[in-house]
Formats: structure tokens, C-alpha cells, sequence
């Protein structure tokens, strides 16, 4: 079977695994989702515009990074790694996301370094390298790394963390998954 015909199912799985993993929406945020989709709720050209910072950052819900080391799915490590997409992914626009490092209630940073590192088909402009210190116990490090979408499809960025707190000492793995759009269409159809 050629990898182009494995290429919709493939697409169509990992797009399922990454709506499944991330369902948080309330039932009310669901339907107006559903709303704007089916053309219902607000025009397509505003369901595409940059999503606005809250006015409290610290009470958003953010997405965890997937982690790939020993604590993966595990309640005893002392932080996670969460990230907000700033925009729609999309080819060759300029993406901003928002990294916050989450400590466990009873954690604090004493250190907490973080390098990203671009996957394949996209690539990361401006700091990807952070050195926090002496952060609040409950305190969230909270940084923004700006990435470039350069093909469609699934993406990833890779983030090592490593972290000094009051409990322990130790390197995290996470890889944010990113689902770049191509670019649409003119009126003509090309």
C-alpha cells in the first residue's frame, strides 16, 4: 500500500487521539463550538482570529504537553508542562505559544530550565531557551516561544525541562503536538 493512501486514515487517528486527549470543554463550549461549525454561531473568519489572552492567565485551562519520560501518567511527579496555542497553526504564518511550567501545590522552583527544539516541518524563532530561579512555592513559570508552521499535517515541538525543586531534582521530556492547516484557497480556487 502506497503512503500516500495510508496518509487520510493515518491523519484521521492521530486527529482523533489528539481530540480525545484533549477534551475539556464544557457542555456549554462544545455546543457553541458546535454552532460556529455549523455555521450557526459566529462567521468562519472569526472562529480563525487569534484567541485573546484572558484577562487572568492563572485561571485558563491549559493543555498538557504529552510527556514522554519515566513520569508519564504517573501523580508523583513534581510539575507538568501545559502550552496554549496563541492562534490557529497554519503554514507560513507565525505561531506563538504559551509554555507554563506547573509545579505541585506542595513544589517550588528552585531552578527550572527549558529548551524547545522543533520537530519536523516546523521551525522556532526567537528564545527557545528559558532559566527561571527562585520562583514562589505554587508559582507557574510561564514562557512564550514563537514557531513557524512550514507544512501541513501533524507537527511537534519538543521541550526538555529541567527542574530543581524544594522536593527533588530532575529532566522532563514533553513533545506538544501541532496540527498545521495549509494555506486556503483564493477565490479562484487555487
Amino acid at each position: 500500500m502506497s503512503a500516500r493512501r495510508l496518509l487520510p486514515p493515518v491523519l484521521a487517528c492521530c486527529l482523533f487521539l489528539l481530540a480525545a486527549g484533549g477534551c475539556s470543554r464544557s457542555t456549554d463550549e462544545i455546543k457553541a463550538a458546535r454552532a460556529t461549525h455549523t455555521g450557526q454561531g459566529q462567521p468562519a473568519a472569526a472562529a480563525r482570529a487569534p484567541v485573546k489572552p484572558p484577562a487572568n492567565p492563572g485561571d485558563v485551562e491549559l493543555v498538557s504537553a504529552v510527556a514522554t519520560d519515566v513520569y508519564a501518567g504517573r501523580d508523583d511527579a513534581p510539575f507538568d508542562l501545559r502550552f496554549r496555542l496563541l492562534a490557529r497553526p497554519e503554514v507560513s504564518q507565525p505561531l506563538q505559544i504559551e509554555l507554563v511550567a506547573v509545579p505541585t501545590p506542595d513544589s517550588q522552583f528552585v531552578r527550572l530550565q527549558l529548551a524547545a527544539q522543533p520537530g519536523d516541518g516546523v521551525t522556532l524563532n526567537g528564545d527557545t531557551s528559558f532559566d527561571d530561579r527562585d520562583l514562589p512555592t505554587g508559582e507557574r513559570a510561564r514562557h512564550v516561544i514563537n514557531a513557524l508552521p512550514r507544512q501541513p499535517g501533524v507537527l511537534q515541538i519538543f521541550v526538555a525541562a529541567v527542574a530543581t525543586t524544594n522536593r527533588t531534582s530532575l529532566t522532563r521530556q514533553f513533545a506538544i503536538p501541532l496540527i498545521a492547516f495549509g494555506a486556503q484557497p483564493d477565490a479562484s480556487g487555487r
